[in-house]
């Protein structure tokens, strides 16, 4: 499927619509992109949840032995537990995988339907709504201003301006990538032998079910921030849709659907 301003199936579930300060480009449909984003973000919410109670699993063990008088923990003896750690760890990297791939398709198109509504309005160009998630220490902050951008660029005339639900989102974000790495960084250095001491490991699994579950929390608020701008999106492209005619901006007729079987 192209996406070339012009791609007719693109439009097909939304009054195709030019943007009338941008002739010649075309508004693209957020919602139902916007709603599988959503939902894989919620998937990533629910593993994070599984990897909360298999790191609870663990800590029940080392505090149990620990509870007996032992001051290390055999992981030869907690085998089946690790092997539900590691089954949560992969069901997470798969579903982050799927729900980022996802999620940066529909950053894109909400930036190129931002455009659109605001031509000019948009400090970094197109490219930089995939790249700067990538670009070590930009990474830190260019998807906040350009989410910035998108967000007050989709705002509907006379509908009241918050940027609460934006701001919850990229701190949560942050605090998930740094908690993260805290949390990886206590784990591995307490299991990074075949006999952890049971303090060491205690720590550790307690900093990852506080990052798993921070995590679950910051899933579920960008899912909240991806249906929010998309129906916004698709508000004012509606709003568009009604008065653009009138200004006698060009609007494409629909495609006409073939019969079927043919």
């Amino acid at each position: 499927m192209s996406d070339g301003p012009h791609c007719a199936r693109c439009v097909g579930s939304w009054p195709p619509v030019v943007a009338p300060a941008a002739p010649g480009a075309w508004l693209r449909p957020p919602l139902t992109l916007g709603r599988w984003a959503a939902a894989l973000l919620a998937l990533v919410a629910l593993t994070d949840l599984f990897a909360v109670w298999t790191d609870h699993r663990m800590y029940a063990l080392v505090d149990e032995r620990a509870a007996a008088g032992a001051t290390v923990i055999d992981v030869y003896t907690t085998n089946d537990t690790s092997l539900l750690i590691a089954a949560a760890g992969l069901a997470q990297a798969l579903a982050f995988v799927a729900a980022g791939a996802v999620f940066l398709i529909w950053f894109r198109r909400v930036r190129g339907n931002a455009e659109g509504f605001s031509p000019g309005g948009l400090e970094k160009s197109p490219g930089w709504a995939i790249g700067g998630w990538f670009v070590p220490v930009a990474n830190l902050w260019f998807p906040r201003q350009i989410a910035g951008d998108i967000w007050r660029a989709s705002e509907r005339p006379g509908v009241p301006s918050s940027e609460v639900l934006l701001n919850l989102w990229w701190t949560l974000w942050l605090g998930s990538w740094a908690l993260g790495r805290i949390a990886s960084r206590a784990y591995d250095s307490a299991f990074e032998g075949d006999a952890a001491p049971v303090d060491a490991a205690s720590d550790g699994l307690l900093w990852m079910m506080a990052s798993d579950g921070f995590d679950a929390v910051a899933a579920v608020v960008a899912a909240m921030f991806v249906l929010r701008l998309s129906a916004t999106q698709h508000d004012k492209a509606m709003d568009l849709a009604a008065t653009v005619p009138a200004a006698g901006v060009p609007v494409p007729p629909a495609s006409p659907v073939p019969p079927h079987g043919s």
